[in-house]
């Protein structure tokens, strides 16, 4: 169920930038991917790609690195997109 959310996930962005330019191959691409390795993860290891980070969060003492990385990288691809339009001044 988790290898579904991630991809609906991705195929969210795939909606929402839909008529920008080459990013709706960009996030087909990504959803694709994903749910290649997805399935890949499943049939040779028995576990999702999440499943297998949540063994690894078990253990490790360092579990919430990999997800911090994430939102990091979400947030700065973010900021990197709206720099130009919130970085303007007032024309005032």
């Amino acid at each position: 169920m988790d290898a579904v959310i991630a991809v609906i996930v991705v195929v969210s962005f795939l909606l929402a930038f839909w008529r920008i330019g080459w990013w709706r191959w960009f996030w087909l691409g990504i959803a694709l991917y994903l749910g290649l390795f997805e399935l890949a993860a499943k049939l040779v290891t028995g576990h999702t790609i999440s499943q297998q980070y949540w063994i690894f969060a078990q253990t490790s003492p360092l579990w919430w690195l990999p997800a911090l990385l994430v939102a990091v990288g979400g947030l700065g691809l973010a900021l990197h997109l709206v720099w130009k339009r919130i970085g303007r001044k007032s024309d005032g």
